[in-house]
């Protein structure tokens, strides 16, 4: 007996050791990120930097600590520090599609976990934003040719970035009739009903969000391409003309990208505004009733749900040469992460109730083999089994809330000639622009803190 007692703990102990593991990283990243959206660039830099200085490329949130760690640096001011961020994010993501094909197994045990124990995988956008965002970075440091390699890459993989998505949610919502199939011993009966009433429900909280275009296009990283292909010597004009009406067929009524169309390769400064912050994921329970052999018990699930956070105070002014511009809103980022959760929230759920549904099993499977083989004290080792399983699944279901928060609210865009007395003003702060022919400058702007930089094109 006390034999057997010692085994069940040793289980159930090395069941927790993930779970703790999975929530310190995760603590960790949030922190930084909650430091960035109130404005506390030092904290988020010191911590987001802490925490991927132990990262490994192809880690379980590698992709997302390193896309974090290039906005945060980026945002603050340490430019190399922003670049190698995001080259960790571009290669992390690239390792992880390769392991994906190989790791079926480790999925199969991290459900017995949470679904936080699985890798974390860069949404399109968000793919699409952080090679953007590498091709800024590259710029400010003056490679503009690396900067222009990183643009026509992303463009090139676009098709290719969404195939894989939608394999990614198919893999996701065979995931629950696979785990309901697991063990030929085992005859679960589920109400799928149920299941589908809930996605409904989490997918008609975002039914406003409508994707741009064909669900491919984030407007911010086409005008980015645009600027970058399309600026200083040896420009691509029509390459990035392309990219400058992908933006104009989502934003028709913007006059800037109208004028960013006709604009000179040379004499031109771009100015990009990006107002506010991300959505977040917060966290809702949903209990169901499930038949495992003829046994009545309820599986406890969590699910993430979509919570944009609204604008703070005015929208900051912005000003070149002593005149007032006005930027027009050409990116909704609300309306592209909501657009995603709509796709992709039918098959987060499948894979959650496919957690559960597991752990639950295991559960039965252990009060079975308990009876069976543990002699007379078989009932009340598999009682034992019975309450540690229900306590169990009920502490391990944790709702997938990862997603990459500092990325803006909205983004507004104004082009004017390079003005002649070298500066641009967002919401009363100035920065020099660093040469007088083509410049991009990117103002972030939180709770109404403007941080400013800039790059010769």
């Amino acid at each position: 007996m006390k034999e057997q007692n010692l085994k069940l703990a040793a289980v159930a102990a090395l069941l927790a050791i993930p779970m703790l593991l999975t929530s310190c990283a995760s603590g960790g990243l949030r922190g930084a990120q909650t430091s960035y959206r109130a404005g506390a660039m030092g904290a988020a830099a010191s911590g987001i930097n802490s925490l991927a200085s132990k990262e490994k490329e192809g880690a379980r949130d590698s992709e997302l600590v390193f896309v974090e760690q290039g906005n945060i640096n980026a945002t603050s001011g340490n430019v190399e520090v922003a670049k190698q961020g995001y080259i960790h994010a571009d290669h992390s993501i690239e390792k992880h599609l390769e392991a994906s094909k190989i790791q079926l197994g480790n999925e199969a045990g991290a459900l017995l976990v949470n679904l936080n124990s699985l890798p974390y995988h860069t949404s399109p956008a968000e793919r699409l934003m952080a090679s953007s965002y590498l091709a800024t970075s590259f710029a400010q440091a003056g490679d503009i040719n690396a900067a222009r390699a990183a643009v026509k890459l992303t463009k090139d993989r676009q098709l290719q970035i969404n195939e894989e998505f939608k394999k990614q949610i198919e893999k996701e919502q065979a995931s629950l009739n696979q785990a309901l199939q697991a063990d030929p011993k085992m005859q679960i009966k589920l109400d799928q009903g149920k299941i589908e009433q809930q996605a409904s429900s989490l997918q008609a909280a975002v039914a406003q969000y409508h994707p741009y275009n064909d669900g491919l296009s984030v407007p911010y990283a086409e005008a980015l391409a645009g600027v970058i292909l399309g600026s200083g010597q040896n420009a691509e004009k029509q390459r990035a003309n392309e990219s400058f009406n992908n933006a104009l067929k989502a934003n028709p009524g913007s006059a800037s990208l109208k004028k960013a169309i006709s604009a000179s390769p040379t004499g031109t400064t771009h100015i990009f505004i990006e107002d506010g912050v991300a959505p977040q994921l917060g966290s809702t329970r949903f209990d169901i009733p499930i038949y495992i052999n003829g046994a009545l018990t309820t599986l406890s699930a969590a699910f993430p749900v979509f919570e944009a956070t609204p604008l703070v105070g005015p929208l900051a002014s912005v000003k070149a040469g002593g005149a007032e511009l006005n930027p027009d809103v050409i990116c909704d980022f609300d309306r592209i992460a909501g657009s995603e959760y709509h796709r992709k929230i039918p098959g987060t759920i499948a894979r959650t109730m496919a957690s559960s549904t597991l752990k639950a099993a295991a559960g039965i499977a252990g009060q079975l083999a308990a009876k069976q083989s543990g002699g007379q004290y078989g009932d009340l080792i598999a009682n034992g089994i019975g309450v540690a399983s229900v306590i169990y699944n009920v502490a391990s279901a944790q709702a997938d809330q990862r997603i990459w928060s500092t990325l803006p609210k909205q983004v507004r865009y104004a082009v004017v000639s390079t003005p002649s007395s070298g500066t641009v003003e967002v919401g009363g702060k100035s920065i020099k622009l660093p040469s007088g022919g083509s410049n991009l400058v990117i103002a972030r702007v939180i709770n109404g803190q403007v941080y400013l930089r800039a790059a010769a094109l």
